[in-house]
């Protein structure tokens, strides 16, 4: 038995159906080969499709950039926001280490939310509190001043 390495391709118009089937991933499809023998192959699962983050193929996460040094109050929320999306407790330390703790305020200022208060709440009792105590008690000191803070509290 002799086979082609060679594909056979055929250009076929089908129902919708049979286009749903097509693609469906583990199908198994026959196709001729050139001496007329019938041969079968498996195609393989395709990953999820690629989203425009970059994500979405399997495996490990990629990381998103976080800006460790904002100039503005949307720069600040896009990392904090990329921090938190990710569950990044160290990122968001590591920003909160970056930031003078008077300007956090002006920062929060139209973004805080419950969530918020409570993902830095965290940030800085699981990563920051051990290595710097100070400043911890520097951004606690101006985070109350925030406007909505005592809202956002209230909420949690």
């Amino acid at each position: 038995m002799v086979t082609s390495c060679q594909p056979v391709l055929r250009q076929v118009e089908g129902t919708e159906d049979e286009d749903r089937q097509a693609a469906e991933p583990d199908r198994t499809t026959a196709t001729e080969s050139e001496t007329g023998e019938t041969s079968t192959t498996s195609t393989p699962t395709p990953g999820p499709p690629e989203n425009h983050c970059g994500g979405g193929r399997g495996g490990g996460e990629e990381a998103i950039a976080i800006n460790l040094q904002p100039s503005n109050a949307y720069e600040f929320n896009q990392s904090l926001n990329a921090a938190r999306a990710q569950s990044n407790l160290p990122a968001c330390a590591e920003l909160l280490s970056c930031v003078p703790p008077e300007t956090l305020p002006v920062y929060l200022s139209n973004q805080l939310d419950g969530h918020t208060v409570s993902f830095i709440m965290q940030a800085l009792d699981t990563q920051l509190l051990q290595k710097d105590p100070n400043l911890v008690y520097q951004h606690l000191n101006h985070l109350h001043t925030a406007d909505r803070f005592s809202v956002a509290v209230m909420l949690c």
